[in-house]
């Protein structure tokens, strides 16, 4: 291994085409230890789009070395490191060796240079270069960032001492003026082009370089604008975003991605193709924009095109808060919809508040059907949730719901395998029909105290429910209304409900406890039937009738107590299939209740006095 020589470059370039600005130039580079090789370096000029001579854009924009600029030298395969050790802003300056420069690499024809430097730039014998172009380029005002513009250069060969450089990129610049601050823009191509990243640039003396870009490259250059830059009022005095991009063409166009610092993203689109020429700077006309006014951000972008192309106002490519509230009823976003059902959530659902007054609730069946619908949040000002509403939305796993609903439409969630818990605001007094219908995943549900009735088949088929605490203030539980709660263990039954209804807890076959209050008079068909875990059931005084097939199939059951000393009106079978358990009667009633109908005959051999 030899020993490498520490080299000094003095950069004597008028004009560089390396830190913040572009300029046409050339200079002369020289090495101060007169024992080693002396290079002279040319830096291009940039080309305006459109003009074939090189023109200085402003005599003011003179270009210059950052402080701390490195770049790379190869003599050979070995990448090595030069430090610029000047001023800010020189035009001049000594560059130094890092370190001691490594071992020996393969021997060149000629001598490369790369700015900027990089560990991870390296060269093949042949001279082809692999390096890496930004995806994040630093905002400088008229000019692209530091380290932004990647340059080469290669000798004619090892005897020649002079470093060609040239601009490896061309140049897209986005001019913009209006309210707010710019805290980034992103840009991208239409058909996902190859912009940034891993790349590999042919280079050869007399030539222009060529760039190819790696199949793991980037789609997106963001130019970061660090804590925002103030836009002006008027298109004269546009900021300049500038783009360092390598040779492409855009051949759907490109989208640009503004991001104001408060949040704010507007989206600035061309479907026209557009090829980016290396050394050719492509300035666009100044665009007005309002970053000042609170963009909704969505999540799923393609409800985010359906809610732009409808309720847009201002043409600026997005949907803003003002523009939400200002949608005055949900038929609008239904109509909006149209046919499409692909979308995946809908959070900012809450920035609709606009649904106020006669209009302050979502229409029927609204979702209905948008099976890859994962999470809803409703405006704070909603009442009322319309029959079907979210209806067989099978991946829906989360619904926000605003202390204002006090209504819960029939069918609203019917179907909605996906939701595991949900919270009713206080306030709801109704639990629909079928509300919770085949809700196979839930199994956590509040209810608040303001519930006082419970329609028809609201929670049937919630096959994961185990347990519910039903309100104090209930008054009314519908038919069918937690039928096939297979996972039902317990429930409470509040001192307010006189009627089990038929089917009420039909096929709830884990369930093992049940305690009905003394207010219960009826016992509806079949209210029990098939729930084959339960173990005991005593019936309270004021029951006067129970209904055909009431505890059918309760094969765990190991006794049935009744407390009234009448004897409830029978119905057909209603303790058929109860494992021949023993039936509990009050003492001395025994006649009553085997001679009270051809019902309760059928049991006369299990009725049982208790003492």
């Amino acid at each position: 291994m030899k020993e490498m020589r520490r080299d000094s470059y003095l950069l004597l370039a008028a004009l560089l085409v390396v830190g913040c600005s572009a300029n046409d130039s050339i200079g002369d580079t020289f090495i101060n230890d007169p024992a080693t090789k002396v290079y002279k370096a040319g830096f291009e000029g940039i080309f305006p789009e459109g003009q074939e001579t090189r023109t200085y854009f402003d005599d003011a924009l003179k270009l210059h070395w950052n402080a701390g600029d490195h770049l790379s030298i190869f003599k050979t395969t070995l990448n090595q490191e030069y430090k610029f050790n000047g001023s800010e802003g020189a035009t001049s300056g000594e560059f130094s060796l890092v370190g001691s420069g490594g071992s020996d690499g393969a021997s060149l024809p000629a001598d490369y240079a790369v700015y900027p430097y990089s560990t991870g730039t390296s060269i093949s014998s042949s001279g082809e270069i692999t390096l890496s172009l930004p995806s994040v380029q630093k905002y400088v005002e008229g000019s692209f960032g530091p380290g932004a513009n990647t340059m080469v250069a290669v000798t004619k060969d090892k005897e020649d001492d002079f470093l060609a450089f040239k601009n490896v990129g061309g140049y897209l610049v986005l001019k913009l003026y209006g309210s707010g601050s710019v805290k980034s823009v992103t840009l991208a191509g239409n058909n996902g082009e190859k912009i940034a990243g891993k790349a590999v640039v042919s280079v050869s003396y007399g030539s222009d370089p060529v760039t190819v870009m790696d199949d793991s490259a980037s789609g997106t250059i963001m130019v970061n604008c660090g804590e925002g830059v103030a836009l002006a009022s008027t298109a004269a005095q546009a900021k300049s975003f500038w783009f360092v991009v390598p040779p492409v063409t855009f051949s759907g166009g490109f989208t640009f991605t503004i991001t104001g610092s408060n949040g704010a993203t507007i989206k600035k689109s061309t479907s026209k193709s557009r090829t980016i020429t290396r050394n050719v700077q492509n300035s666009m006309s100044a665009i007005e924009v309002d970053l000042s006014k609170e963009i909704i951000e969505f999540k799923d972008h393609d409800l985010e095109s359906v809610l732009v192309m409808a309720f847009d106002t201002d043409g600026d490519g997005s949907l803003s808060v003002q523009e939400a509230e200002s949608v005055r009823s949900s038929e609008d976003l239904k109509s909006a919809f149209g046919d499409i059902k692909s979308f995946t959530s809908f959070d900012e659902l809450s920035f609709f508040t606009g649904f106020s007054g006669s209009m302050s609730y979502l229409c029927s069946e609204l979702f209905r059907g948008w099976e890859k619908l994962e999470s809803v949040t409703l405006p704070d000002n909603i009442k009322e949730l319309k029959y079907g509403a979210f209806y067989g939305c099978a991946s829906l796993k989360e619904v926000r719901m605003p202390d204002s609903v006090t209504s819960l439409g029939n069918y609203l969630f019917k179907g909605c395998s996906g939701i595991k818990s949900i919270v009713i605001p206080l306030g709801v007094e109704t639990i629909g029909y079928g509300v919770f219908e085949d809700c196979s995943e839930l199994r956590d549900v509040r209810l608040p105290d303001s519930v006082t009735e419970i329609y028809s088949t609201a929670f049937k088929g919630c096959s994961s429910l185990e347990s519910i605490d039903l309100p104090a203030n209930l008054t009314s539980i519908g038919e069918h209304a937690f039928q096939s709660c297979e996972s039902l263990l317990q429930v409470t039954i509040p001192k307010s409900i006189e009627v089990i209804p038929s089917y009420c807890f039909y096929n709830c076959v884990s369930l093992k406890a049940m305690d009905i209050p003394d207010s219960v008079t009826s016992i509806g068909e079949a209210a029990f039937s098939y729930c084959s875990a339960l173990l005991d059931i005593t019936i309270p005084s004021g029951v006067t009738s129970i209904g055909k097939w009431a505890f059918h199939h309760c094969t765990g059951l190991s006794s049935i107590a009744l407390i009234p000393e009448t004897p409830p009106e029978g119905g057909q079978a209603m303790f058929d299939d109860t494992n021949n358990c023993d039936i509990y009667i009050p003492s001395g009633t025994f006649d009553l209740y085997r001679l009270k109908d051809a019902y309760w005959s059928g049991y006369d051999s299990r009725l049982k006095e208790t003492k």
